[in-house]
């Protein structure tokens, strides 16, 4: 399975400022993801190249691709029961009352209530659901859908009328049945999160994943990916409209984890944490959302764009950043679905 890679020498999007444009307007699509060159708003990398990784990883403790074993996320075939940071203890989905906020300080939409996870999926974590596709697993046809919504239908698909169609059976061909292509897949570049077998490295958050893997994940786990609407409330606090997740101070070590040469283990940076409790909503990685990449939806109640073949969104900013721009609550980036060093995600689940 071949890695993503973009057309500059980034290892992710362009960053744009702002959501009214249109798909082109910060910055040209490459022929594999991300964005060159410099818009009509400018762009700053989300990723680069990686070098040496930090020593001082948390030891964790889970299966290794494909053994069978039950990991700290929980046994092979069964969704994970904690969220693996490190602490001991933590709430893995953190309640996200729903309410009216403008997106990216510009377009208005409401979202309604839901749970989010607190935490980016950690290594442990995948590695239990890795153990799960090798041994069968696949989701079900039109499964991950926002079922709490619309009767049943979940987010209205754009302006069009219709709805989330959910998982594509199509889309089984990116979770591979063996663990020697799940360890080539997640170790993508260097310096990688995901090792072979389990060792320091289970409480970083899992990279490399692509967005079909993440979305999957998240099925399997019992929820869904957070659409880019609800991923962005949560981030922006909701009608506070932060400017960054924990209000209006500029980044610093104390509060994101970006300027170094890995990422870190989740929830390292408590001060950094948003409105509702959530860890690494800006730094760390950047994180897959549901959305294709587009023009923001309009009207938006519950909504999300969804095409097919297109850029996925991706919001946060990661560890290789040091711009402050791109751990705004604003800030947006696109990219093919592939695999990415500094790309991460989160799920999310109904609010009960």
């Amino acid at each position: 399975m071949a890695c993503g890679s973009s057309a500059s020498d980034s290892d992710g999007p362009a960053v744009m400022r702002g959501g009214s444009s249109s798909s082109g307007s910060g910055g040209t699509r490459g022929s594999k993801g991300g964005a060159s060159g410099a818009g009509s708003s400018g762009t700053s990398a989300i990723g680069g190249a990686a070098g040496d990784a930090p020593d001082g990883n948390a030891a964790g403790s889970g299966a290794s691709a494909g053994d069978g074993a039950s990991g700290e996320g929980g046994a092979a075939g069964a969704a994970p029961s904690s969220c693996n940071n490190g602490s001991g203890t933590c709430d893995p989905y953190l309640l996200v009352p729903g309410g009216d906020f403008l997106r990216s300080d510009t377009d208005a939409a409401t979202v309604s209530s839901f749970r989010l996870g607190r935490y980016e999926v950690t290594v442990s974590e995948f590695r239990a659901f890795v153990a799960a596709v090798v041994g069968g697993y696949r989701p079900d046809a039109g499964s991950g859908k926002h079922s709490h919504l619309s009767g049943g239908m979940g987010l209205e698909r754009g302006a069009s009328g219709e709805y989330e169609p959910g998982w594509d059976s199509s889309w089984d061909t990116e979770l591979p049945d063996s663990a020697e292509v799940w360890n080539d897949a997640l170790t993508c570049n260097s310096p990688s999160n995901w090792t072979a077998e389990a060792g320091e490295n289970e409480s970083l958050p899992i990279s490399c994943a692509s967005w079909h893997q993440a979305y999957a994940y998240c099925i399997w786990a019992g929820g869904f990916l957070p659409s880019e609407a609800e991923w962005n409330y949560a981030a922006a606090g909701g009608d506070e409209q932060r400017t960054f997740p924990w209000g209006s101070q500029d980044p610093d070590s104390t509060r994101v984890v970006s300027g170094v040469y890995q990422a870190a283990n989740v929830g390292s940076k408590p001060d950094g944490d948003g409105r509702w409790g959530h860890s690494d909503l800006a730094g760390n990685l950047s994180e897959w959302t549901l959305d294709s990449f587009s023009a923001y939806v309009a009207p938006c109640v519950d909504c999300a764009y969804l095409a097919d073949d297109e850029d996925r969104v991706v919001r946060g900013g990661n560890y290789l950043n040091t711009s402050p721009g791109s751990f705004g609550t604003a800030a947006r980036g696109y990219a093919n679905p592939s695999g990415f060093l500094s790309f991460g995600f989160r799920c999310a689940r109904a609010p009960d």
